[in-house]
């Protein structure tokens, strides 16, 4: 275990954040995380905390599975566009996982983080049991993340 220590953009307090070193798949997007954070960006409406621990903890829902997990990331009018469809609410999200990422055993494997216009963009190298025909290999899609109060408010997948 080791410790993230950073100055909040917000307060002057300084933070410390519990990190589990076994998931070293999760080291390059804390470091980018704490990176755009410490900018002091304004699309930032949660802490830094609630920025790591809501990204990390959808991936490891997407990993495990686990379903509910999975949809308590979202906020209950939170809106997740996928394949040029727009889903709004939990019980939508929950349908359009159930049948598109959880059934398909979908695995997400964060490659990079960025900064978008409204949020945080997680490039994830994706696996599962779907078919890959046509598909480049590896399969990279960008999560575009906007975060608000500790929750997903829209989820962008390009």
């Amino acid at each position: 275990m080791f410790f993230i220590s950073c100055r909040s953009s917000v307060g002057s307090e300084n933070n410390r954040y519990a990190y589990d070193q076994s998931h070293s798949q999760y080291n390059t997007l804390i470091r980018s995380i704490l990176y755009f954070h410490n900018r002091h960006n304004p699309f930032f409406n949660s802490t830094f905390a609630e920025i790591v621990h809501i990204i990390t903890d959808f991936i490891a829902a997407s990993n495990k599975p686990d379903p509910a997990a999975y949809v308590n990331c979202f906020s209950d009018n939170a809106t997740v566009i996928d394949e040029g469809q727009t889903r709004t609410g939990k019980t939508s999200i929950k349908n359009w996982s159930d049948v598109y990422h959880f059934a398909a055993n979908v695995t997400l494997e964060p490659r990079a983080v960025k900064q978008s216009d409204n949020g945080i963009t997680v490039t994830c190298k994706l696996d599962g049991d779907y078919d890959k025909t046509g598909l480049p290999d590896p399969l990279l899609l960008d999560y575009h993340f906007s975060i608000c109060a500790g929750k997903i408010t829209r989820l962008s997948i390009e």
